[in-house]
């Protein structure tokens, strides 16, 4: 038990830069989006109708997404672990999900290729915030936004808020079934 407490220890004195950035980065970025999705959602949803609620919603996710993007760019600070990614590359013995993370990230791909990752894009975004998304499938970070970036951002947002849409449409619509 010692070992692993001393091997833990270890790895987090070595990391500590690392996990403050990113911990407090991406706690804040998750509890301001758990906030949004749980909150403003349900709350346009009973003010407006699913309809009207939801193109609300979806028009400030939008808006949300692009400046939380532009920001995360202009700030040049690695909050959500894009360098982790690029690190990946030279690891040795990688398990399935860091070769998989990889291989997402590889530039010349065959058509077979390209067609899976677009498909792992569209299941990833079913439970991953399009902002960390778009910014894992970035080919150059903190080197400015170019439109391929800028359209990843706007396909995953839609993606994204499709898949949110759905899960929370659904269950609103049982739940004012149910209760009123």
């Amino acid at each position: 038990m010692v070992l692993i407490s001393s091997r833990f220890t270890g790895w987090v004195v070595r990391h500590k830069e690392r996990i403050k950035t990113m911990g407090i980065g991406l706690t804040v970025y998750l509890s301001l989006t758990f906030a949004f999705d749980w909150g403003f959602y349900l709350y346009a949803f009973s003010q407006l109708g699913v309809v009207n609620g939801g193109i609300l919603a979806v028009g400030l996710s939008f808006i949300i997404n692009a400046l939380v993007f532009w920001a995360y760019d202009h700030m040049k600070i690695d909050w959500l672990g894009a360098y982790l990614l690029r690190e990946l590359q030279v690891k040795a013995n990688k398990n399935r999900f860091e070769r998989l993370a990889v291989w997402i990230g590889k530039v010349n791909k065959t058509w077979w290729e390209l067609i899976l990752t677009m498909v792992a894009f569209v299941l990833v975004l079913a439970r991953v915030d399009p902002v960390i998304v778009a910014v894992h499938f970035q080919q150059a970070h903190f080197k400015g936004l170019g439109i391929r970036d800028w359209a990843i951002l706007l396909i995953a947002t839609a993606v994204g808020n499709t898949w949110w849409l759905i899960q929370i449409g659904a269950a609103y619509s049982v739940w004012k079934w149910l209760f009123y």
